[in-house]
């Protein structure tokens, strides 16, 4: 009988062993885990902040596109309104006009 039980205290300690192995292997298994959703997590905030400067920087260039390409239109308008309003025609008119006043 002692040896069944020395086998039976043995085979408990094994299995002490074993379950105590296991906790570990869990253990670690559940760090690698979870540094591995933190890794994920992190790429994941990095490829966001990265769509969203991306995004910002798309925006600014078609921001500067259309502001260049108004600009350039307001200088078109401004240099054919210059050439449509011939300034000594306009002082002729003008003085016309005053003498029409002033003669009448």
């Amino acid at each position: 009988m002692t040896e069944l039980t020395q086998k039976i205290v043995d085979f408990d300690s094994q299995i002490q062993r074993g379950l105590t192995e296991a906790d570990r292997v869990a253990q670690n298994k559940m760090k690698e885990s979870d540094t591995r959703a933190q890794n994920l997590i992190e790429a994941q905030k990095q490829l966001f902040e990265n769509t969203q400067k991306d995004a910002v920087s798309a925006l600014n260039q078609k921001l500067k596109d259309e502001r260049n390409h108004a600009l350039r239109a307001l200088q078109q308008k401004i240099i054919a309104s210059d050439k449509e309003i011939d300034i000594d025609v306009l002082v002729e008119k003008l003085l016309r006009k005053a003498k029409e006043q002033v003669c009448l």
